[in-house]
C-alpha cells in the first residue's frame, strides 16, 4: 500500500483555523545534527514529560517532529504549547489516526537534520543521550548508526519509580564501552533491540519507511531494514543507559507471532541480504513460539487489541525446545548486564525520579 494513500496530512501549518507558528522547515537555514520525530495518539497524561526529557538535552543542535496523530485529547494544544515557547519543536498535526508506522512516516518526511532519532511519547532520555551520540558519531565517522543502551521502568499509582531489564545480549550486556558491535549475535540474542539514530542518507538512499499495515514489530523492520542494509558499517554502541522505556498498560495487536514473519520476510525482500535471511529462517521458530507465549500472556490480562489485517493464515513454524532456550539465554544475558550496570542503575534511577517529579 502506497503510504501516500494511507496518511492523511495537514500539508499547510493549520489546525483549527489557527495558525501553526512554527515552520522551522523555513525559518532556519542549517540543517540540525539530529532530527527526532515523536508520534503521539491521545497521549495528553504523558507527553509533556517526554517533551521535557527532549528539550533539556545537553546537546542542542536538533530539531523535535512532533506529529499529533489525530488526538481526540490536549494532546494537539500540549504540543503547540511547546511550539511557542521552542522554535526546535516542528509540529505535525494529522487530521484522523492513521497509526504509528504512517504518523512516523509522516514526521520523516519533514526531517531536515543529518540524522533521525526515534522517540516514543511516553518514554524519557538521559539528560546526555544526544551528546553521547554526538561524540560517538564524530570518533566514528564511517558509522551510520549509533546506539545506546534501553533500560525498562514502571511507575507506580503513587509515584514509585522501579527500574525493570535492560535489553542485553552476549555483545552488549558489558556497560562502558563505546564502539562498533557485531550484529549478528546481537540479532540472534535479542533481536537488535535498540532506539538507534540512523543516518538519513541511508534511510533516503534505501527508502527505508515504518511498514504501515504493521502495528506490532513495525520499528524491528525499520531498524533490520537500516542495520541489514548492503555495505552498512556495524552500528556504534555507546554502552550507557541512555534509553528509558515506560512499561504500562498498554494494548497491542494479538500478532506478534505472525508479525515476526511478516518483519522479517520485508526486511529480507528489502535489503536482499542473504546473512539478514539465514539469521532469520535459524532463530524465526524460537522466537515464534516465545512471541505465541506473549500473545496468550496479553490475551489473558485483557490487553489484546484487534489483529492486524492480513495476519491470519501466516504459516507459522514455533518451536518449544529454541523457545525455552531463547527464554534461558536471555535471563543470562540480563543477569551479567545487571552486574554490569550496577553503577549505573541508582544514577538512573535518581535521573528517572527527577523528570517524573516534574509533572
Amino acid at each position: 500500500m502506497d503510504r501516500n494513500d494511507t496518511v492523511d496530512r495537514n500539508d499547510t501549518p493549520e489546525r483549527h483555523g489557527t495558525p501553526e507558528r512554527h515552520d522551522n522547515l523555513e525559518r532556519h537555514g542549517t540543517p540540525p545534527l539530529f532530527s527526532i520525530v515523536l508520534a503521539a495518539h491521545n497521549a495528553q497524561d504523558l507527553l509533556e514529560i517526554t517533551l521535557r526529557s527532549v528539550l533539556d538535552q545537553s546537546c542542542r543542535d536538533f530539531e523535535l517532529i512532533v506529529v499529533n496523530d489525530g488526538s481526540t485529547d490536549a494532546t494537539g494544544d500540549v504540543i503547540d504549547r511547546f511550539a511557542a515557547l521552542d522554535d526546535r519543536v516542528v509540529v505535525v498535526h494529522l487530521d484522523s489516526n492513521v497509526g504509528r508506522s504512517a504518523a512516523r512516516n509522516a514526521g520523516l518526511d519533514r526531517v531536515r537534520g543529518q540524522w533521525h532519532v526515534p522517540m516514543d511519547a511516553d518514554d524519557l532520555w538521559a539528560p546526555d543521550r544526544l551528546l553521547w551520540f554526538a561524540d560517538a558519531i564524530a570518533a566514528h565517522p564511517d558509522a551510520s548508526i549509533v546506539a545506546d543502551d534501553l533500560i525498562e521502568f514502571s511507575q507506580s499509582d503513587d509515584g514509585t519509580v522501579e527500574l525493570g531489564r535492560r535489553y542485553a545480549s552476549r555483545v552488549t550486556w558489558r556497560s562502558g564501552k563505546v564502539g562498533p558491535v557485531r550484529i549478528a549475535p546481537w540479532f540472534v540474542d535479542h533481536e537488535a533491540v535498540m532506539q538507534p539514530a540512523v543516518r538519513m542518507s541511508l534511510i533516503r538512499e534505501r527508502d527505508i519507511r515504518y511498514p504501515e499495515t504493521m502495528s506490532s514489530a513495525e520499528d524491528k523492520a525499520f531498524r533490520w531494514q537500516a542495520l541489514f542494509a548492503p555495505g552498512v558499517a556495524p552500528p556504534v554502541r555507546v554502552g550507557r543507559l541512555g534509553y528509558y522505556y515506560r512499561v504500562g498498560e498498554s494494548m497491542r495487536a494479538s500478532n506478534m507471532a505472525e508479525s515476526r514473519i511478516l518483519a522479517t520476510d520485508l526486511v529480507a525482500k528489502r535489503t536482499g541480504n542473504a546473512e539478514f535471511r539465514r539469521l532469520a529462517d535459524r532463530t524465526n521458530p524460537g522466537r515464534v513460539w516465545v512471541a505465541q507465549r506473549a500473545d496468550r500472556m496479553w490475551s489473558a490480562s485483557g490487553r489484546s487489541a484487534p489483529r492486524d489485517e492480513g495476519t491470519d493464515g501466516i504459516e507459522l513454524h514455533p518451536n518449544a525446545l529454541a523457545g525455552v532456550a531463547v527464554l534461558a539465554l536471555g535471563r543470562l544475558w540480563r543477569g551479567l548486564a545487571l552486574l554490569s550496570d550496577r553503577k549505573q542503575r541508582p544514577v538512573v534511577l535518581a535521573d528517572l525520579q527527577r523528570q517524573l517529579a516534574r509533572r
